[in-house]
């Protein structure tokens, strides 16, 4: 995946698959968003609005500050959990880098 600007928003295409790969539509989805680099917690488990098997998640750029500005990338770690607590329970993480725009010191 490309890093995302900082001060960028970026949608992240959401597809629920069962253990056997194909899609499914889940009762109750949410997602969390962490700064891996600086160990900070940028939006604590949220609901997602809308439920089907492919969804488009749009993490907006508020979320994409750089926190740290002696680095040159900061990674972000996006965690997404369908159907908590049921047999069907469904969770993925992807990583991904934000890109310090304004040059790190």
């Amino acid at each position: 995946m490309r890093p995302i600007n900082e001060d960028s928003a970026a949608t992240f295409t959401i597809k629920f698959r069962n253990n056997d790969g194909n899609l499914f539509t889940p009762q109750s989805a949410q997602y969390r968003l962490r700064d891996v680099s600086n160990d900070k917690v940028l939006r604590d488990w949220t609901a997602m609005p809308t439920l089907a098997s492919e969804v488009a998640l749009v993490i907006p750029a508020e979320l994409h500050v750089i926190n740290n500005n002696r680095l040159s990338y900061q990674e972000h770690a996006l965690a997404v959990q369908a159907d908590t607590g049921l047999d069907t329970q469904y969770s993925e993480e992807v990583r991904y880098k934000v890109k310090n725009l304004k040059g790190f010191k």
